[in-house]
């Protein structure tokens, strides 16, 4: 897998000074490497705040070192000792630059300076890395782009395998020191590795198994010095041929370049040879054969078995003698690789002149000169060089187009309109890896923005003979227009493939051709597919009637759904292609004159026998002699042909014509195709601009036919119209609700297809259903991709998978559905299931916000990821559907299961997903549960790495499998009232979440905005500059951790309630030392919220935007929130309000009386009211409010009343040593009662006490004195009250990792302070632990209500006087007081008397004051 990486060069380069010594002369003494690797073991200091600074402090953290960002304006020298590098982005000024290099040199520490390599020990620059593998290139900062090409040309060069070589090899050399650990041992296992490396080639090393390895190290511990025999050698004999490179098949290609040998002809071209990656041996010009010596070599290779080619000039037949050797030793020779002639294809060029496009393009790799933008490749979605021509595969629709035009073409431009566009990606990767097209040629991608001109670099590359193809939105052909018609003027032979779809002003999608119909005059042909089969097909008819026409074409398909959907089609692998597209040619040729229309209907006849279907330019469905037909083109004709289908099995004589291709129109072949007993036509009219009253192009089209045309029958009537708004009312229900209503005389002539709320989909009885529910930020898509890898293994031959995705949301969603059958012949469906088997809710939240249920069959079931409290999480609306459908509801608390799995170590996210996927397929009718849970556990053992982690993974999935708890639904649930639930969401363009922006620290006024206007930041980025920041409105760094524990350790039944919460740090870059405190940014009680709101009146789907000036850049900034996000996570709605705040409703209060009394509390006369109201009732700002409904501000000034809710510090109760992924608090709830009787609970304490696992919290990290000495044996004297405790679990555990690292530590003192031992002895049981191991010294338990006379912790202190003393005073011990503030006046008189043994009471208050101003008498009360 490609990633990105960090390498830097050092240069030994000084530079001059005329007030600091030369960098020279101050390292002259010092070893710098030839390089320096980036690691997780380095401490970074980046100077500077600018976008440089930030990008070198990003990529230094992707490369695991701890960095430390600091602003020029807070540089201090002490900052620099003991780093590992410095990069200095300060170009504002250079002498602080010129200082900080000169102390770099005198602390030795290597530092590059931006924009000043006569100041910098080394230059930075973008390496490639796959797995184990590295290549950087410098130049020595003379030309950073040449070095970016340089190397770019050096990857393509690299066999596709080496970083799996490199990574197998890494893990012979440590199952070798595992068996040989001594170090003298250490050249003898290099040796070892090296032969092993030197005699097998990089695809041999990078296929090596782990009963491979194994073998090698039973090798080296026999010490006979013979590498075993793996596998039996390969003799192969390869004809070079004409000598033309070009010339030579892809199997040869690739034989040449993996072979570990290869004994060559003298006549063979260099450039053939050249191909040879293994060892070459040459057969000398004057000789008729290969020597002995040659011959005993290749055997000798053969015998370990290695790969042999005998690359052979003219002939491919071996001379008798080299045959018979060969076949003495039992080695024939395989089938020789023949090469075809690959004509009319066309070839490779030179590279295309750059043009303005490109320009742009290496401008931004100019910009970011560190990084480069290389993707991994993903099984799913690579292009199928491996398999049989036409081989089952399950591909998207963009991925299928996306494999032919690679396939066929040497250079693809990618022209995005979305943000995170996927269009591209599955290309891109392929490039990265080196798969050639079936030229054999290397590919080459390139995404360029879409801007006003687009497509000229196109035009330029298919000018020079390039074989160009382009992916892109149908956004983009608004920009490219003039382009297009330079490109048809000059014919070139241009194929775009196009996903096409319509954006509304909520950035909701849906199917449109508007675009592609827009292009009409341009000279472009336009040719649609429907499906992701068709998406395939049709592909290799627009290449191939483009490249015979010397036409441009366009080949479009839906953008929302064919391009996302995958599902299993026959796919015809790139070696294949290039023969069936040659054949395709030359058949087409020989009748090019015909026009365009009948010469792509007959190329679609040529290709039929390949691609298995008769494909034609207007395909009828339906009954024969139908009256009604229904005209649509894309996927609106997948959805039409569903319902067709449907009808007609019912005895309804209803037909469709489907439009492949849309220009140039052929209303010859059109009338053809229509039944002669046509009386109604009905167009689904795709291609007109939504919203337009005027006709669109497809209704013209046909329309006209009728009368510029040969029909003599009667002309139909013709009708136009569209599918409602909504994902909802795409379906084939829909259609047919329509279609029969379609004769009736009331129909208008412009129609609307909407769909029933009681409609459901006809589904084939041979189908199994399920949707796949999921919050994006979960990490659990892969969930479905996962189950189909299942069901394949089971033997589903058809196989539809759709993702449907909202990324406008604040928390962005995605339903995923998919359909299988073990049949091959069930036909592809659009509709959106409504009638699942079982669908799987891996988050619980999704439940408040759509009705699930109505997407399930009657009686089937519905699964949750967690038991909760089904009543308090199921809305009203979906237990009542749950209920009338005889739903079954199957619960497993996956997140338990995965944070039982992962206490020591694992990845939460994947055994939570391993649990669920278990579950998913226990509970799916249809799939074999017994074979899908054998299937999952050889997945496990195929991919195991570590047996350890391999059986803690099994365990995992067995007792998910187990803990499946399934539930009756209760009987009260069928009259459950309540407001009713979408069942599906808008599909939306892909952006990327939109967080809001930092908050100045000015009055900043929130407006209420339209519901689409986030998304444009997002969309427009080149006019935005988009920050992600967890909490916008805090003024300090801010961290997102997610729940892994809540536990209570009080009983139920006590009135205290203390718990113990831990939260994941993942990778939210969270730090902590001994001490500090965890600051949590508390939420509001969601029902509270909506209580509230409901009241006011106002909605919470309302977005409120808040714009500030940034006074360092002059540029407005904008934060976007809804108004319930803005009232649960930041106003302080139940928070206590002040004076002002009364004095701001005055204004407001439209009643007199309440005018008078909001004067008066406000006044000075009303003060002591005041204070009853804030003391004793303590009213929060939302009583107030209710208090005096007639003032009733407006949402955005009610919003600028109010502050913000401030964090609430806790301290922290773990140690980041012995904890290093988790931060644990102690926290006790804080409720009361008011005088009136009201209960009150604190605002943080509820928001923690009543988090699940896996929800999300806001935190900072607070500095504290809470420090522990120096010395790890100073004694350490701790006094803790109740949830005081915290910080000093956090010591001992400290000091309980240090002793685990062999080091002396001091003793450690305990007073811990409750009120009763078996109801508040928090953390017990491991301080008894601690006490027993003799760790934790002396353990002194205060619990003051457990007898008759009380006992606090200053009595216990009293009593241990002397020992106290002599810890503190002679030993150089610590004190620490934790805890409420009432004890310390008798602590620190317990102090006193402890010290006054040693002198007197005077010198022992100021001995204590001493200690204070030392850090050894430190107090954190409240």
């Amino acid at each position: 897998m490609a990633q990105l990486g960090l390498r830097a060069h050092l240069a030994q380069s000084g530079f001059a000074s005329d007030a600091f010594p030369t960098k020279k002369e101050t390292l002259k003494h010092v070893h710098i490497p030839d390089s320096i690797m980036v690691h997780k073991r380095q401490r970074i200091v980046v100077v500077g705040s600018d976008t440089l600074a930030a990008s070198r402090a990003q990529f230094a953290r992707e490369s695991g070192a701890q960095v430390t960002q600091i602003p020029s304006a807070q540089f201090d020298v002490k900052q620099i000792i003991g780093a590992s590098l410095v990069f200095v982005c300060i170009g504002d000024n250079a002498q602080l630059a010129r200082t900080i290099a000169s102390v770099c040199a005198q602390e030795r520490v290597p530092v590059n300076v931006a924009n000043a390599s006569h100041l910098s020990d080394f230059f930075v620059m973008s390496t490639y890395k796959d797995q184990s593998l590295q290549v950087a290139i410098s130049t020595n900062g003379n030309g950073p782009r040449l070095g970016s090409k340089l190397r770019k040309h050096v990857v393509n060069a690299i066999p596709p395998t080496a970083g799996s070589a490199l990574e197998n090899l890494s893990k012979l050399r440590t199952e070798l020191k595992h068996a040989d650990s001594s170090a003298a041992s250490n050249p003898k296992r290099m040796a070892f590795v090296n032969r092993v490396s030197e005699t097998w080639s990089v695809d041999t090393l990078a296929h090596l198994t782990e009963s491979n390895i194994g073998t090698l190290v039973k090798s080296y511990l026999s010490g006979s010095g013979d590498l075993p025999k793996l596998k039996k050698g390969e003799l192969r004999v390869i004809n070079a041929g004409s000598g033309h490179i070009d010339d030579l098949t892809v199997g040869a290609f690739r034989a040449l370049s993996q072979s570990e040998l290869v004994l060559a002809d003298s006549s063979v071209p260099k450039e053939i040879l050249d191909l040879v990656t293994g060892d070459l041996m040459v057969v000398p010009s004057d000789a008729e054969k290969p020597s002995d010596s040659m011959v005993f070599t290749a055997i000798h290779a053969l015998e370990l078995g290695q790969t042999v080619i005998r690359l052979k000039a003219g002939t491919s037949a071996l001379s008798a003698v080299e045959l018979g050797a060969f076949s003495q030793k039992g080695y024939s020779p395989l089938d020789d690789h023949k090469a075809p002639v690959l004509a009319n294809i066309p070839r490779a060029a030179e590279p295309v002149t750059e043009t303005k496009e490109q320009e742009v393009f290496h401008e931004a790799e100019q910009t970011f000169p560190i990084t480069e933008k290389i993707v991994s490749v993903k099984a799913d979605v690579a292009p199928v060089v491996a398999a049989a021509a036409g081989t089952p595969t399950l591909i998207s629709g963009q991925d299928a187009a996306a494999h032919i035009a690679y396939a066929l073409t040497d250079m693809t431009f990618v022209y995005p309109v979305a943000t995170e566009s996927s269009l591209g990606k599955s290309p891109a990767e392929w490039s990265a890896k080196g798969v050639k097209n079936a030229h054999g040629k290397s590919h080459k991608v390139l995404e360029v923005s879409t801007r006003t001109g687009a497509a000229a670099v196109v035009h330029g590359a298919a000018k020079d003979n390039s074989a160009v193809s382009v992916l892109a939105n149908s956004g983009a052909l608004n920009h490219m227009l003039s382009s297009m018609f330079q490109i048809s003027a000059a014919k070139l032979p241009v194929v775009m493939h196009v996903a096409t779809q319509g954006v509304n002003k909520e950035f909701g999608v849906y199917n449109s051709v508007a675009d592609v119909a827009a292009t009409s005059f341009t000279g472009f042909a336009s040719l649609g597919s429907n499906t992701v089969k068709e998406s395939h097909d049709l592909a290799i008819v627009a290449h191939v009637a483009s490249a015979v026409a010397s036409t441009p074409f366009i080949h479009f398909f839906d953008g929302v759904r064919v391009a996302s959907e995958k599902a299993i089609v026959p796919v015809i692998q790139t070696a294949d292609l290039g023969a069936i597209v040659e054949q395709a040619v030359s058949h087409a040729k020989a009748i090019s004159s015909i026009p365009l229309p009948d010469l792509v209907e007959n190329v679609m006849s040529n290709l039929a026998s390949h691609v298995g279907h008769h494909y034609k330019l207007f395909e009828y469905v339906g009954a024969a002699s139908a009256e009604t037909v229904v005209v649509a083109v894309g996927s609106s004709a997948t959805v039409v042909e569903e319902a067709v289908r449907n009808l007609a099995a019912s005895g309804q004589s209803v037909g469709l014509l489907k439009i492949r291709l849309l220009r140039p129109w052929s209303a010859r072949h059109f009338l053809s195709a229509l039944p002669r007993t046509v009386k109604r036509i009905a167009i689904i009219d795709d291609s007109k601009i939504a919203g337009s009253s005027s006709h669109g192009p497809l209704f013209l089209d046909v329309t006209a036919a009728f009368y510029d045309s040969v029909w003599s029958l009667p002309i139909p009537a013709i009708f136009k119209g569209h599918f409602a708004q909504g994902i909802h009312h795409f379906n084939s229900a829909a259609v047919s609700s329509f279609l029969q209503n379609l004769s009736a005389a009331s129909i208008k002539m412009d129609f609307t297809i909407e769909s029933a709320a009681s409609a459901s989909v006809v589904v084939h009885e041979d189908v199994s259903e399920a949707i796949v529910w999921d919050v994006q930020s979960d990490r659990t898509e892969t969930i479905s991709g996962h189950a189909v890898q299942l069901l394949e293994a089971q033997g589903a031959k058809s196989v539809q998978i759709f993702t449907a995705q909202s990324n406008v949301d604040v928390e962005p969603i995605s339903s995923t559905h998919i359909r299988f059958s073990k049949k091959s012949t069930v036909p592809a469906v659009t509709s959106l299931i409504s009638t699942a088997h079982i669908a799987l809710v891996n988050n619980v939240s999704l439940l408040e916000k759509f009705n699930v249920a109505l997407s399930i069959r009657e009686g089937d079931k519905g699964a949750k990821p967690t038991a909760g409290d089904l009543a308090k999480d199921l809305p009203a609306a979906t237990k009542r559907s749950i209920s009338e459908r005889r739903i079954q509801i199957a619960v497993i608390d996956a997140d338990k299961i995965a944070f039982d799995y992962t206490l020591f170590r694992g990845d939460k996210a994947q055994y939570r997903n391993l649990a669920l996927i278990g579950a998913f397929t226990k509970l799916w009718a249809g799939v074999d549960a017994t074979e899908a849970a054998s299937d999952l556990e050889k997945l496990l053992t195929s991919s195991a790495t570590d047996s350890t982690v391999y059986r803690t993974q099994l365990g995992a999935l067995r007792t998910a499998l187990k803990s499946v708890v399934l539930i009756d639904t209760p009987r009260e649930w069928s009259v459950e009232h309540g407001s009713e639930l979408p069942a599906f969401f808008e599909p939306t363009v892909a952006l990327k979440k939109l967080t809001g922006l930092e908050q100045e620290e000015v009055e900043v006024v929130g407006k209420a905005v339209p519901a689409y206007e986030p998304a444009l930041p997002i969309l427009f980025k080149e006019a935005y500059d988009v920050k992600a920041i967890s909490r916008p409105d805090a003024n300090e760094k801010t961290f997102t951790v997610k729940v892994t524990e809540n536990r209570r350790l009080t009983p139920d039944s006590y009135e205290r309630n203390v718990f113990h919460i831990e939260f994941d740090i993942g990778s939210s870059g969270l730090k902590y030392d001994i001490g500090e405190a965890l600051g949590v940014y508390g939420q509001n009680n969601e029902d509270h919220v909506d209580e509230f709101l409901q009241w006011y009146g106002v909605s919470g789907a309302q977005i409120i935007r808040y714009d500030r000036l940034n006074e360092e850049t002059g540029f407005v900034e904008s934060e976007y929130k809804t108004v319930a996000q803005l009232f649960t996570e930041v106003v302080d709605i139940f928070g206590k309000p002040g004076k002002k705040f009364y004095q701001s409703l005055i204004e407001h209060a439209t009643v007199m009386s309440e005018r008078e009394r909001l004067g008066f509390l406000a006044s000075g006369e009303g003060a002591d009211e005041l204070a009853l109201l804030a003391e004793e009732e303590l009213v929060n700002y939302a009583d107030v409010l209710q208090m005096f409904p007639s003032a009733h501000p407006s949402i955005e000034k009610l919003l600028s009343y109010i502050p913000n809710i401030k964090p609430r510090h806790y301290s922290i109760s773990s140690s980041m040593n012995v904890h290093p992924t988790s931060v644990h608090l102690l926290v006790v709830v804080v409720d009361w009662k008011t005088k009136s009787g009201k209960s009150r609970m604190g605002q943080c304490t509820r928001y923690l006490v009543g988090l699940r696992p896996g929800k999300s919290v806001t935190v900072s990290v607070k500095p504290s004195v809470m420090k522990l000495p120096p010395s790890h044996e100073a004694p350490v004297i701790m006094a803790g009250l109740g949830t005081g405790m915290a910080p000093f679990r956090a010591f001992v555990e400290e000091r309980a990792y240090q002793k685990s690292l062999g080091h002396k530590v001091g003793p450690m003192v305990l007073y811990f302070g409750a009120r009763h031992r078996a109801e508040e002895y928090l953390y017990g049981e491991e301080l008894e632990a601690y006490h027993f191991d003799g760790l934790l010294t002396h353990l002194r338990l205060a619990f003051s209500r457990d007898q008759k006379e009380k006992v606090y912790i200053q009595h216990k202190i009293q009593a241990d006087a002397a020992m106290l003393g002599d810890m503190i005073l002679k030993q150089g011990g610590a004190f620490y007081l934790c805890g409420p503030t009432w004890p310390v006046p008798d602590v620190k008189e317990a102090l006193v008397g402890a010290f006054s043994r040693f002198m007197t009471a005077e010198e022992a208050n100021e001995k204590l004051e001493s200690l204070k101003e030392e850090e050894r008498y430190v107090l954190e009360v409240y």
